[in-house]
């Protein structure tokens, strides 16, 4: 059978790749073909700006991208992670720059924050094929999709709930990956979606032995964008200064860390494998560090408490929540037993293939 993915594989990011990178190899084990479909982006319900609106959709027009990032990474010699990502990454998922769907006879929609509508920016918006409408396939299901930030007092609020109780109907199963996606799903169909883990922590990958030139070394895993007072940055520089490590931060990082590594998504897990240390605020960030069972740190934000207390909670690892970086030595101090993680993990490993064998059958 022919089965596509749609998901946030154009997203330059680590987890976007590897989750979308990980459900491809799952579903291919199971003896189908998988392809890789691109979304039709939508204007955010949330308010934008207009003439941000139509820089972004010039921009993005393919020959313009393609155009633009040729000449930034080979002329102008900038050769960061976004541009690594779009010109090197995205061929390892079979796919480039151009746009083409084709057919299949089942699409899959996840995992990731597929199903968060509420998102102001631009490469997502409310994307109504992100439910399951207008997707060239026989049947629709979902996997581990996430509703994110977006829950159930926003979609009223911006009077899309029952929009997306219809869209969500037409599927043939829903898996979620998180308690907020459960209830929405739940509240706006009347049925019970599986919930299932993020495709990273129940795929198998190669990694790479790469000559890693550090040793006794500590990750920032975080976003780019995200603002750290000097007083956090302090602190982190403190915590390593005083243990002996040397701070990294990996791809498309904080430039303010000293030491920035070059990474590809696979050279990224032998990092993360051989690392002393782990700090992090973001989902994937703790969900590399729970898959090699790595003493880990997780501050969690307020624009992903509900994802990021779900996966700690139903992982057994809510003891390794901080609450300021000043936190970090007594975590480190800590020792971690992953007994119980990896046997809840070996369990919702086996709950994935059920759920995908099941619902990725040819109709007769």
């Amino acid at each position: 059978m022919r089965v596509g993915i749609i998901s946030m594989q154009r997203v330059a990011n680590y987890g976007s790749f590897l989750q979308a990178y990980g459900l491809k190899k799952l579903i291919e084990s199971l003896g189908h073909e998988v392809c890789f479909i691109d979304y039709e982006e939508g204007k955010p319900v949330v308010s934008f700006s207009k003439s941000a609106y139509l820089k972004y959709r010039i921009l993005n027009i393919s020959g313009v991208k393609l155009i633009n990032d040729w000449f930034k990474y080979h002329v102008l010699k900038k050769h960061n992670f976004v541009y690594e990502y779009r010109m090197h990454y995205l061929k390892e998922l079979g796919i480039g720059y151009r746009k083409k769907n084709g057919h299949v006879d089942m699409a899959v929609i996840g995992s990731d924050e597929v199903f968060n509508c509420l998102q102001s920016g631009f490469n997502v918006g409310f994307s109504p094929m992100l439910f399951g409408q207008n997707v060239p396939a026989d049947r629709v299901i979902s996997y581990a999709a996430s509703f994110g930030y977006t829950n159930l007092d926003s979609l009223n609020k911006y009077h899309v709930s029952g929009k997306i109780g219809e869209y969500l109907k037409t599927f043939s199963a829903i898996s979620v990956r998180d308690e907020n996606s459960y209830e929405i799903v739940h509240t706006l169909t009347g049925t019970d979606p599986s919930v299932n883990l993020d495709p990273v922590l129940v795929s198998d990958f190669d990694i790479p032995e790469i000559d890693i030139p550090y040793e006794n070394y500590v990750i920032l895993y975080t976003y780019k964008s995200r603002v750290y007072s000097d007083k956090e940055k302090q602190m982190i520089r403190d915590f390593c200064s005083k243990n002996g490590k040397t701070l990294l931060s990996v791809g498309n990082a904080q430039n303010w860390v000293d030491v920035h590594v070059h990474a590809s998504p696979f050279e990224l897990l032998s990092y993360i494998r051989k690392a002393d240390f782990i700090i992090t605020d973001t989902f994937h960030g703790s969900v590399f560090s729970i898959k090699f069972n790595k003493p880990f740190a997780t501050l969690i934000r307020d624009n992903n408490r509900q994802k990021l207390s779900d996966l700690l909670n139903r992982l057994k690892r809510s003891d390794r929540i901080i609450n300021s970086f000043d936190e970090l030595q007594m975590m480190y101090d800590k020792q971690t037993d992953y007994t119980e993680t990896n046997q809840v993990i070996a369990r919702e490993k086996k709950k994935t293939v059920d759920y995908l064998v099941n619902n990725l059958k040819q109709e007769s």
